[in-house]
């Protein structure tokens, strides 16, 4: 840069301007820098990011607390590309440089591998770096519903209910975390607690097709079948090719007694989703329609 060749002039004192200026310059490349390693908008080659940051590591061209974000963005383009492995030896290598950053700064690296762990089922040190992550920012609610899913999936259903709880508490509009919770309720058979975030969820967000779905689901499960099939046809109306809706729509009428639409519903769920056939089951000339999971 030229600022700095005139800053290492021997006796040569610049003015405050031009220190502020060679400041505003140095950032701009280092933003640069760091803009040409992230996939901001999710449109750049994954390689060309690969090659940015590797080029920019090699050069030192940033101070090692930043180089920190140069290796989470590497990261993510061998994510992009599947290469799980490479993925997680980078972010391990932002994470080693953790310390030197700001401790509210530090989930911004902790995240990405702890996602990187749950993809690769390594749950238990997911969980590990989401606790580093909250630790460094407790009052995001994200992290909190991201431990969640992790917990979720290792049936450990009151730690995931906590740490939903607490992403509401501090997001009460979060619709992933109402979903999940929903879900959570109705899997342990809290039928009105499941309805009631639906209902909020969907307050929120109305053109969302499968919250319709989902909440219809827990109203066949209260034997509320007129509730459920309006659900189910509402999203159908959102989403014409959501088999789930046509088919938990066919166990509403069904249970209501009118079994030509119920077929006709079911034929078409299952012409959308075959694997929904799995839960049909044939007994003499009844047709009995298991629930799938929510």
């Amino acid at each position: 840069m030229n600022c700095e060749r005139s800053l290492g002039v021997a006796g040569f004192l610049p003015a405050p301007w031009q220190l502020s200026q060679c400041e505003f310059e140095m950032d701009q490349e280092k933003n640069t820098v760091l803009k040409a390693c992230y996939d901001l908008d999710g449109k750049a080659a994954p390689r060309r990011v690969i090659q940015a940051c590797t080029e920019a590591l090699q050069h030192d061209i940033l101070e090692v607390p930043q180089q920190a974000f140069l290796f989470v963005g590497r990261a993510d383009a061998y994510l992009a590309l599947d290469d799980k492995q490479r993925a997680l030896d980078d972010y391990s290598a932002a994470i080693r440089m953790a310390h030197l950053l700001p401790a509210n700064e530090r989930f911004l690296l902790f995240t990405p591998r702890a996602a990187d762990y749950f993809a690769l089922g390594d749950k238990q040190r997911a969980l590990d770096d989401y606790d580093a992550a909250i630790k460094s920012d407790p009052h995001n609610a994200v992290l909190y519903y991201n431990r969640g899913i992790v917990f979720n999936a290792q049936a450990n259903y009151d730690s995931a209910l906590h740490d939903f709880d607490t992403a509401l508490e501090l997001n009460s509009r979060f619709v992933p975390a109402l979903r999940q919770r929903a879900q959570l309720y109705a899997t342990r058979g809290n039928l009105a607690g499941a309805l009631a975030d639906y209902s909020v969820a969907i307050r929120l967000q109305p053109q969302t097709a499968a919250l319709w779905s989902d909440r219809g689901e827990v109203d066949i499960g209260r034997h509320e079948y007129g509730n459920a099939e309006e659900d189910e046809s509402r999203a159908i109306r959102l989403d014409p090719k959501l088999a789930s809706a046509y088919y938990l729509r066919s166990v509403a009428l069904g249970n209501s007694g009118d079994g030509a639409k119920a077929v006709a519903d079911l034929r078409i769920a299952v012409g959308l989703n075959p694997s929904l056939a799995s839960f049909v089951t044939i007994k003499g000339k009844t047709v009995v329609l298991g629930l799938p999971p929510l």
